[in-house]
């Protein structure tokens, strides 16, 4: 049934987070809708805008308060939003292991130690890349708005324009 008085209860960090809440709601009883936010506007090479990229999550008025606490209690659970893990991991299941482990003892898969610890990784690598590679496309726009600024400030000056 669609919403009657629909309000805006929730804005995600993502879409798939925007979905993840729609479920939780509905589980409890509560109808509720996710628009996301497909729009390239708020993309950028580097991720998502904050401020433009906005899926929100929409439920019926009478329900707005229910759905703010059930909410604010999934936010506060711990292990909701994945953790970076600290020290050594399966790059498989992500799981802690201790550096040397053969085998990863929550999966069974085989790790490999043979990259140095302080070697940087390739998403570091990535990383490291991202924004020069932004200010390489952006320079022959930037220097053609320049030449045309310098062009037009020629002209004028010159009075053949």
């Amino acid at each position: 049934m669609p919403l009657q008085n629909p309000t805006a209860v929730w804005t995600a960090p993502s879409n798939a987070e925007a979905q993840l809440i729609c479920e939780l709601l509905a589980e409890a009883g509560i109808e509720a809708f996710a628009v996301e936010d497909n729009s390239p506007a708020g993309m950028y090479a580097l991720g998502v805008v904050s401020q433009i990229h906005k899926p929100q999550v929409w439920v019926d008025r009478p329900q707005v308060e229910e759905a703010r606490r059930l909410i604010a209690r999934y936010e506060q659970q711990p292990g909701t939003r994945p953790e970076k893990p600290k020290g050594e991991f399966c790059y498989k299941c992500g799981e802690a292991v201790q550096r040397g482990t053969v085998k990863c003892p929550a999966c069974g898969e085989m790790l490999d130690w043979s990259e140095e610890a302080s070697a940087p990784s390739s998403l570091d690598a990535l990383r490291a890349v991202k924004k020069p590679f932004a200010w390489l496309l952006l320079a022959p726009f930037l220097i053609a708005a320049c030449v045309m600024a310098l062009a037009l400030t020629a002209a004028l000056c010159s009075g053949t324009f």
